[in-house]
């Protein structure tokens, strides 16, 4: 499971693609300069020739990415307090062993796994990296397509 950001670059690019872009963010990342320009250049070449319905659309997928990345930070936060609150109830209640064992096994699971998600999108460097150089090169496009439209209006 990699994190939402990896999943976009994969939909939009390919995997080859974004195993291209993160080995070579990776290699780099201390020349962010060069990282950038290249990545961007890479990108850019991938979105040529694409008409101005297909970027927004494009645009606005990255938007709903970048939306549900803030959202998994913010369900984590009362997932956390959820599973907190139901061990403690759990354990107030008395149970038998057994049940109360395998209660807070499968809570445990549930925190266990929201846990993994937010820190796998918390700490997705190289992915927001690539996102960031993408997002650039979608509104560059856009405002050239429509600075195109708005010369030829003319």
């Amino acid at each position: 499971m990699g994190s939402e950001f990896q999943k976009l670059i994969r939909k939009v690019f390919g995997k080859k693609a974004y195993v291209k872009y993160a080995a070579f963010v990776r290699n780099n990342i201390r020349r962010r300069t060069e990282e950038s320009k290249t990545v961007y250049n890479e990108i850019n070449r991938g979105l040529e020739g694409v008409n101005q319905d297909i970027l927004q659309a494009m645009h606005d997928q990255l938007t709903e990415v970048m939306v549900d990345v803030v959202k998994i930070g913010r369900n984590f936060t009362l997932a956390a307090g959820t599973c907190i609150a139901a061990v403690a109830f759990i354990l107030i209640m008395a149970l038998d062993y057994p049940v109360t064992v395998i209660s807070i096994s499968l809570i445990s699971l549930v925190f266990l796994y929201k846990l993994y998600e937010f820190l796998v999108n918390k700490f997705c460097y190289v992915d927001a990296r690539i996102i960031l150089v993408y997002k650039t090169v979608l509104e560059n496009r856009i405002n050239m397509k429509k600075e195109e439209e708005s010369g030829e209006q003319i």
